[in-house]
């Protein structure tokens, strides 16, 4: 049998349909999280080294470092995209391969061979990825995929010009508006960058999920009963009636960013104050 008797696509048959799962694509989502944590390493740097040597935000840095995260984030939205249409191309083959007659003997695989027979089996895998990536490409029900769920990065780099030169001002979630993404504005008043467990500034804060109260990560683990431990007490936050467990806390990304600031500006002003010291003298 030569090649230009062969069909140009055919039905799957069943037993050959488990072979499907073996087509996937390259999945790259693990060095987009890596970028990931460069690019907030990045910002552990410029933290720590810009703002001792300058009272401003370069706005020039600030959106460079926007610019990369929103590139990580599109990356990851389009690497999703591929990801579920490759599977609803793969159920879309196999459920319309059900349709056709299915190639047990020779003679049915001349029906689809035949130039006289107008039998026709499905398109080819390739064909319905491609149908259906145009359809998701178009779509904005992955549009709000993201490399972090919570893009905490884009949070971060948000309130970083306001928490720049003051550390412990207050800045809220307008939730007023019915935009996709709630603006952040300052308020009066200011954030204690102390725990309300150890009364110690924060080393590693952790903030419930349930209440959103932050405490220093060894407080709350002594107070919970240990770091194994599966009890749920009352939120040590006075006036807090939520019960939480160590299950519901994780890293408080904006309190540990504004004791970072905190601690690289009280090392500015010491170097400062020693500066004038020798200048006195």
């Amino acid at each position: 049998m030569s090649l230009d008797t062969l069909p140009k696509n055919l039905p799957i048959h069943p037993k050959a349909a488990r072979y499907l799962h073996d087509v996937t694509l390259n999945d790259y989502s693990k060095y987009l999280k890596q970028c990931q944590t460069e690019l907030n390493s990045t910002l552990n740097q410029i933290i720590d080294t810009t703002l001792f040597l300058d009272d401003d935000l370069p706005s020039a840095l600030l959106q460079s470092l926007e610019d990369a995260n929103n590139n990580l984030q599109d990356q990851y939205c389009q690497w999703k995209i591929s990801q579920n249409t490759l599977q609803e191309a793969k159920n879309q083959y196999r459920n319309d391969s059900d349709k056709y007659e299915r190639i047990t003997e020779l003679a049915d695989w001349q029906n689809y061979v035949n130039p006289k027979n107008t039998l026709k089996g499905p398109k080819s895998l390739l064909d319905y990825y491609k149908e259906t990536l145009d359809k998701n490409q178009s779509s904005t029900t992955l549009s709000t995929t993201k490399l972090d769920e919570k893009d905490k990065t884009a949070t971060l780099l948000k309130i970083l010009p306001q928490v720049w030169k003051d550390p412990t001002a207050v800045i809220r979630d307008d939730k007023s508006t019915n935009e996709e993404e709630d603006d952040i504005k300052i308020e009066g008043g200011s954030i204690e960058l102390i725990c309300p467990i150890t009364c110690k500034p924060f080393e590693i804060p952790m903030i419930s999920k349930k209440c959103g109260h932050t405490f220093d990560k060894q407080g709350i683990i002594t107070y919970l009963g240990g770091p194994h431990s599966r009890a749920s007490k009352d939120c040590p936050q006075t006036g807090c009636s939520k019960s939480v467990s160590i299950s519901d806390f994780e890293i408080d990304e904006v309190m540990k960013l504004r004791c970072q600031i905190a601690m690289s500006l009280k090392r500015k002003q010491k170097t400062n104050s020693d500066s004038n010291s020798i200048d006195i003298i």
